[in-house]
């Protein structure tokens, strides 16, 4: 218990001093009328999509471990590379990142029982929207906690494991959630997947990354992996396997050190190429949205990586045209920003969508707004932050 307070009030501490010095992009004031909003749709680029989430794969333990065959004999086959999760380097703000296109927020950092419930726009929305069923199965409420207003409203099956019951008591059941993955992948009409496994970040926190657990543990979620790409077919279905952040090499993450940010993908099957290097981790909504013939989440700072898109140019610039030009019209201070400027003239001009175009994408985003927390707030913040330290000082 002794070293649970340091460790705790150091990532508090890292988080609310990030949140403070590098605020996070604060949702639009239209926000409401974002939302859910009818875009355009056009023909899926692939089959079916699975998202596999390793909860805390740290970089190299992901590109350059020995013990994950499966996940190297995939990403031989289509591409591979790192990712930087946010300054917020805990699971609920890295999962809003993925499937939303903004940041997370410090009240997604609180120990991730203080989120709020995401209310933009998001990945799962655009599902819904165009009524596309999906599925989920997690091993902890996390993932369709943050996300309760669409698994409410969509045609989803969900499953959620346990995770913490109190402090010192945490485990992760992975073996229930491939279990659950496998009903998931058996049902043809559930065109998109989210597994979400957790023993990684678990053994992590547990026993560090140098220990034998933890090879053991890498070995087992490469052998899940491999089971659930076996039930796909990649001539026509793709796999996209990502960690949500990284971990230091005590096994522990939620500040902005560059090891807990680290992690990676491996994207394979129909539609995925082999020349993205890197992936930001706010291109991952608006890259699959894509794929599966929709829009990117309205409000997403993000926008579809034609690298790692095994698609022609053209076509690919035809669709976010259309979505941007939707985007524009919804709001009217995205078009204040965007219509009449040089860079979206530019951006339109252009026959084909490349990277210079996705910057200019990105730029269209919506960033006005209310701002994440007020000066109380944070301050009362690093107070609290302070008074942990304080405690545990006395205690020791």
């Amino acid at each position: 218990m002794q070293r649970f307070f340091p460790l705790a009030a150091f990532a508090l501490l890292s988080a609310a001093v990030a949140s403070i010095l590098f605020p996070a992009a604060p949702a639009p004031e239209d926000e409401a009328a974002l939302r859910g909003a009818d875009l355009p749709r056009a023909e899926p680029i692939t089959g079916r999509v699975v998202v596999v989430i390793v909860d805390a794969w740290r970089r190299r333990d992901a590109l350059d471990g020995v013990d994950m065959p499966n996940v190297k004999r995939l990403a031989a086959a289509g591409s591979r590379g790192g990712m930087l999760a946010g300054l917020r380097s805990f699971t609920k703000p890295c999962l809003r990142t993925l499937f939303t296109g903004r940041p997370g927020t410090f009240r997604d950092s609180v120990l991730n029982v203080a989120a709020d419930d995401v209310t933009e726009d998001t990945l799962f929305t655009r599902l819904n929207v165009a009524r596309i069923p999906w599925g989920l199965a997690a091993f902890s409420p996390d993932l369709p906690d943050l996300f309760s207003r669409d698994v409410r409203e969509g045609n989803v099956r969900s499953f959620a494991g346990r995770d913490r019951k109190g402090v010192g008591d945490s485990y992760a059941d992975d073996d229930a959630v491939e279990k659950e993955a496998s009903r998931l992948l058996g049902d043809p009409t559930r065109v998109f997947v989210v597994v979400h496994l957790g023993s990684v970040d678990l053994c992590g926190h547990l026993f560090g990354p140098g220990s034998a657990a933890y090879q053991r543990t890498l070995a087992d979620t490469d052998g899940r992996i491999g089971r659930i790409a076996a039930r796909l077919d990649l001539s026509r279905d793709a796999l996209l396997i990502l960690g949500d952040h990284g971990a230091d090499d005590d096994g522990h993450h939620g500040g902005p050190d560059s090891l807990a940010r680290e992690t990676a993908f491996v994207a394979t099957g129909r539609g995925f190429g082999s020349g993205a290097p890197i992936f930001e981790p706010a291109d991952v909504a608006p890259t699959i949205a894509t794929r599966l013939g929709l829009c990117p989440p309205v409000s997403a700072l993000g926008a579809p990586d034609a690298r790692l898109l095994n698609v022609d140019p053209a076509v690919l610039k035809r669709r976010c045209d259309a979505c941007l030009k939707a985007r524009l019209a919804l709001s009217p201070a995205l078009a204040d920003h965007g219509n009449g400027s040089r860079e979206l003239d530019r951006y339109l001009a252009a026959p084909r969508f490349g990277t210079a175009e996705a910057a200019t994408y990105r730029l269209m985003g919506p960033r006005e707004g209310r701002h994440e927390h007020s000066r109380f707030q944070a301050a009362l913040g690093l107070s609290m932050v302070a008074a942990v330290l304080g405690l545990w000082w006395r205690e020791a």
